[in-house]
C-alpha cells in the first residue's frame, strides 16, 4: 500500500476549506470523469468501476 496516498493531505481549489487523502482525490477524479465523460472512463485505467456501480445502486441511481 502506498502510505503517501493515505498520510499526505491534498487540497482542491474549488472545494474550499477541506483537505483530502490521495485516495479521496482519486475517487473524486473518477466520479467526475464518470459523470462528465463516461465514454472515456476506461482510459483512466483506475480500478473503481465495480465500486462506482455499487454506489449508484446504493443511492438508487441505477448502475448495472
Amino acid at each position: 500500500m502506498n502510505e503517501g496516498l493515505i498520510s499526505k493531505s491534498y487540497t482542491v481549489p474549488l472545494i474550499a476549506g477541506k483537505s483530502f487523502s490521495g485516495y479521496q482525490v482519486l475517487a473524486y477524479y473518477y466520479v467526475s470523469w464518470a459523470k462528465a465523460f463516461p465514454e472515456y472512463l476506461e482510459q483512466l485505467q483506475l480500478p473503481f468501476g465495480k465500486e462506482y456501480e455499487f454506489a449508484l445502486e446504493m443511492v438508487g441511481m441505477g448502475g448495472g
